[in-house]
């Protein structure tokens, strides 16, 4: 488990190209500017009288409670599953822009890759989430970058494509099945993949353009034109 911890003063932030395999300490942008994000894309949650986070169990997951990024949420249609799926993500940043790009792109790519994807996606029956204010459940009660409505997950339901399943089933083996081509046209409109990750997460994108070099929009408050 030593190789797995996140060593938060040597993270690196350069976010890696190719498609090798993440090595030990290839963590980049999984250390998270949680405040500057609850300044952009509004409070995770109401905090407590003793000033923590207001939190419910729901299930195995602990959600947050009282936030205000809800306000700034838009739907953007999840084509690529056929089945009429939205996924909601911020305003903020143009965060929805961007994912809707994404999905006019996708529409683009190869009859293979489309055909692997919708198999890995269950036939685009379950499997696609954007915001979900929660704490991510193998992390020590950090906030998900879904709370702030900035990270999208597909075809959740294949288990195999997570470190920590990994480990569940005996020991880490880096595994994803995510197509290329999908990766590549999340990363041309700022969004990062988790599969890049030591800490493997092969169904996340995130975004985070300030990681692959990009002019991001002007910085407003919650409820701004953004």
């Amino acid at each position: 488990m030593d190789s797995l911890r996140i060593r938060y003063r040597s993270v690196s932030e350069h976010w890696p190209t190719g498609d090798d395999p993440p090595q030990a300490g290839e963590d980049a942008g999984r250390l998270r500017p949680l405040a500057l994000w609850a300044y952009m894309y509004g409070a995770p949650a109401a905090r407590n009288a003793d000033g923590s986070w207001r939190t419910k169990k729901a299930g195995k997951r602990v959600e947050l409670v009282g936030g205000d990024v809800e306000k700034n949420l838009v739907a953007v249609p999840w084509k690529l599953a056929g089945n009429g799926a939205k996924i909601r993500v911020s305003r903020a940043n143009g965060v929805d822009k961007q994912l809707a790009a994404v999905v006019a792109e996708l529409e683009s790519i190869n009859a293979e890759a489309k055909a692997q994807y919708r198999h890995l996606h269950g036939g685009g029956k379950t499997g696609v989430s954007g915001f979900y204010p929660r704490l991510i459940p193998a992390g020590d009660c950090e906030i998900s970058p879904h709370t702030f409505g900035v990270a999208v997950d597909v075809h959740w339901q294949s288990g195999l494509d997570y470190w920590l399943a990994s480990l569940q089933r005996g020991g880490y083996r880096y595994h994803s099945v995510m197509p290329r081509e999908i990766v590549a046209i999340f990363e041309r409109h700022g969004f990062i993949w988790g599969g890049k990750w030591r800490h493997f997460d092969g169904m996340h994108f995130e975004y985070r353009p300030e990681l692959l070099n990009m002019t991001m929009p002007p910085v407003g408050r919650p409820g701004a034109d953004h």
